[in-house]
């Protein structure tokens, strides 16, 4: 257990299994960037909880220049930064009564302003199975132009090959994109392998994507192989 108070701790990596870190509450517990260009959390192992505490400030700045490499600023699944793909399955990951506020990617092609689900690896056989619940997402950016910048999608939350993704009882506002997907961007382009998306009960709203492309500036996009409820 984390008890209350503000932590600043970055570049975090969970990668052991079976693993629960519970907070104090998100109005106790609370992990704030004082570092530029670091992410918070990094979960690279099956059966992962993150819960009861509030993510702020974290961020990966246009200095990290290798593309698709740094995205999700405050938790990232799949690979730790500087990688752009994962080639293992990462299931049974839930992150729960989480704030995550004002954290933001300007890295090139850098998207999911507070979460990342990366892309998996050719031969597309493996998969990443993610939980959301009763989470609040509040001014985070992917992208910092506030104008059409491709490559910066999924203001709050970018899920990629192979993403799984549930969300229930969550609240996303003020979030902005540069490109596509306001609050939420799911992207799946290969035949092989699909990303999958569930929205429970979830409010969005005044969030902004700065595209100028028909359909694309939505609070929630999904593009390609990808199955939406």
């Amino acid at each position: 257990n984390v008890g209350a108070g503000t932590y600043t701790e970055h570049t975090v990596n969970v990668n052991k299994t079976n693993l629960t870190i519970t907070g104090a509450g998100s109005s106790s517990t609370i992990f704030e960037s004082n570092t530029a260009n670091k992410g918070f959390m990094s979960i690279t192992a099956s059966d992962v909880t993150v819960e009861n505490m509030k993510i702020k400030d974290y961020n990966f700045t246009s200095a990290s220049s290798s593309s698709n490499a740094y995205g999700g600023a405050a938790i990232r699944v799949g690979s730790t930064p500087g990688n752009t793909s994962v080639s293992s399955t990462i299931s049974g990951v839930s992150i729960k009564n989480i704030i995550f506020k004002d954290n933001y990617t300007d890295a090139d092609s850098g998207d999911g302003g507070a979460i990342e689900l990366q892309s998996h690896a050719s031969p597309y056989s493996t998969t990443t199975t993610v939980t959301i619940d009763g989470c609040i997402f509040d001014g985070n950016k992917a992208g910092l132009d506030g104008s059409e910048v491709s490559g910066h999608n999924g203001g709050a939350i970018q899920g990629k090959i192979g993403a799984h993704l549930t969300i229930n009882n969550s609240v996303f506002y003020d979030n902005d994109a540069d490109y596509t997907g306001a609050a939420v961007n799911i992207w799946s382009e290969e035949p092989d392998i699909e990303a999958t998306i569930t929205m429970n009960n979830c409010t969005l709203y005044d969030n902004t994507a700065f595209t100028d492309d028909s359909g694309k500036i939505a609070q929630f996009y999904v593009t390609g192989d990808v199955t939406a409820d």
